[in-house]
């Protein structure tokens, strides 16, 4: 079992991957509206900001169609996201229980 140190820096790092998804998600998305607006023009970046995971992938794609490297800076940082929302999303299932998991015993 681990401590109460331990269970204390495991949620503060479990709530420093949530600030930088969210921060980093819309760094992310406002590149990638930008990008789409400079080659698609005004209603291409309007389509982007509202559907952000379509726009990301659409992007990877023409980025790829154009460059021949799939492991451009663009791909490269939509991975990376991808990857520490899936890393954050096992870090919230696995150390931050609800009240409800917890019942009477939580102490805040």
């Amino acid at each position: 079992m681990l401590n109460t140190v331990s269970k204390g820096i495991i949620r503060f790092f479990t709530v420093i991957l949530w600030i930088g998804t969210y921060i980093g998600g819309i760094a992310l998305h406002l590149w990638t509206v930008y990008a789409i607006f400079l080659g698609n023009g005004l209603i291409g970046g309007v389509m982007a900001f509202f559907f952000p995971v379509i726009s990301e992938l659409y992007l990877m794609y023409v980025y790829f169609k154009i460059t021949g490297d799939f492991f451009i800076i663009y791909n490269v940082a939509v991975m990376a996201y991808f990857l520490v929302v899936i890393v954050r999303a096992i870090f919230t299932i696995l150390f931050c229980k609800t009240e409800e998991q917890y019942g009477e015993q939580i102490d805040v």
